[in-house]
């Protein structure tokens, strides 16, 4: 899957499922990315390892711009 492809003005509105057993990109509805993450929802991890998982897919890097403590996100390619 392609995830640069919803991609809009450098924004990509994700939902993050935290503890999962592997990193993966779940499905896609109305626009929004849903992610499964193998870290916890503790002290960051799971904003860390969403950003070292988007950065590694599309070698581009990423920050989080809003919901650093939701699981819906809106990261942004630098």
């Amino acid at each position: 899957m392609d995830i640069l492809s919803y991609v809009k003005d450098n924004e990509l509105h994700v939902h993050v499922i935290p503890g999962a057993a592997r990193n993966d990109i779940r499905k896609v509805d109305q626009g929004i990315v849903y992610i499964a993450l193998a870290a916890p929802p503790e002290k960051g991890k799971a904003n860390r390892e969403l950003c070292n998982y988007l950065k590694k897919l599309t070698k581009r890097q990423v920050r989080i711009k809003t919901g650093e403590h939701a699981r819906n996100k809106v990261v942004v390619f630098m």
